[in-house]
């Protein structure tokens, strides 16, 4: 680790020591990383996801980044944009971590969640982040459209998005940047309604270099995400980190312990 950093980190244990301005990570925003693994990594296995059947979809960082400026651009024609809350309600799928790094380029908010909520949280959560549009799978079509919302909310089926309809080069200037809000995770509300937990672009992105730097993880690594991606975890630690540091991320759409090691070797 970069002893700069080492200090830093270390001077973060201490309130008043290190100064708002002292950024740890190099990037101005997420989409930064994105291109520069794009640059570097371009040909490189990103993702590799497994169905509930094991059948697999692989997206090199290439391939993936092509994917998020797509459906980034379907966003900005739909006057999605900075600051705008995004709220996906699905399983564990690449689309959906495709949507992520899409809304992370525009400067958008992502609301994940959870598709075992009952109704009455799922409005909470929709109302009181200010959702804009929300992005979910077929097969939750259903639950989402007898949603008893005030506001108007775009419904969008993430299974039939044509990806290809849309430029996969960038058609507006990058604006976000490394404070701006990027991910309301709610809590499970076992004292009252859901509370929304803001975390910056910024906070994604220190987490993922201080996870990757403890583990000491190369782009050589693979991590496997075996926790739902609606949880901060699933996104954090997996998600951000293998795309920060250039790695590998494998990821399930349910975990089972019998297919670990055949998944881990394709």
């Amino acid at each position: 680790m970069n002893k700069t950093i080492h200090d830093n980190i270390l001077k973060a244990h201490y309130c008043g020591e290190l100064s708002a301005t002292d950024y740890l990570v190099p990037f101005k925003n997420i989409c930064e990383i994105v291109r520069r693994n794009v640059k570097e990594n371009q040909d490189k296995i990103y993702i590799t996801f497994y169905d509930e059947n094991s059948d697999k979809v692989s997206l090199t960082y290439r391939d993936f980044s092509q994917r998020a400026y797509q459906l980034a651009n379907f966003l900005i024609e739909n006057k999605i944009g900075h600051g705008d809350r995004i709220a996906t309600f699905s399983h564990n799928h690449f689309k959906t971590v495709i949507l992520y790094f899409a809304s992370w380029i525009i400067g958008a908010v992502v609301v994940p969640v959870n598709v075992s909520e009952d109704i009455h949280r799922v409005e909470y959560i929709l109302e009181n982040s200010g959702t804009k549009m929300i992005f979910t799978r077929e097969e939750y079509i259903t639950k989402i459209e007898k949603l008893n919302l005030k506001n108007k909310v775009q419904i969008i089926s993430i299974d039939k998005f044509a990806f290809d309809k849309y430029s996969d080069e960038l058609n507006t200037e990058i604006k976000s940047d490394k404070e701006d809000e990027c991910l309301i995770v709610y809590t499970s509300g076992t004292t009252g309604n859901p509370k929304g937990v803001v975390l910056t672009q910024y906070n994604l992105m220190s987490d993922a270099l201080s996870i990757s730097n403890s583990h000491n993880l190369s782009n050589d690594d693979a991590m496997m995400c075996v926790l739902p991606i609606h949880h901060v975890n699933g996104t954090v630690v997996t998600i951000m980190t293998t795309m920060y540091y250039g790695g590998r991320l494998i990821l399930n759409q349910k975990f089972q312990t019998d297919k670990f090691f055949k998944e881990n070797s394709g």
